[in-house]
């Protein structure tokens, strides 16, 4: 992945986001991660809300469902240049 958003409802398999640049993977899970991903801890991003409320209002019931207040952001791929990363929801 170059660049980019993803919004996955249904999450993620094993080991997304490999050789990914730059760009946001956005879901509910994630089967396993790449070594080369790290855990940057819990944030409360209000860019998040903003978007969900977008995607709501832009695609009114086929919308994805929005993420909780907090999520768990996972950088990587860090076997490249680190920019990209992994929103889940915080435990």
């Amino acid at each position: 992945m170059i660049g980019g958003t993803i919004w996955a409802e249904g999450g993620f398999g094993a080991e997304p986001g490999l050789m990914m640049r730059r760009g946001t993977l956005i879901g509910p899970s994630v089967e396993s991660l790449l070594p080369t991903f790290v855990d940057c801890g819990k944030h409360d991003l209000v860019i998040l809300r903003v978007i969900a409320r977008y995607l709501k209002e832009t695609l009114g019931h086929l919308a994805p469902k929005p993420m909780p207040l907090f999520v768990q952001k996972i950088g990587g791929d860090t076997a490249t240049i680190g920019r990209g990363e992994i929103l889940l929801p915080a435990a």
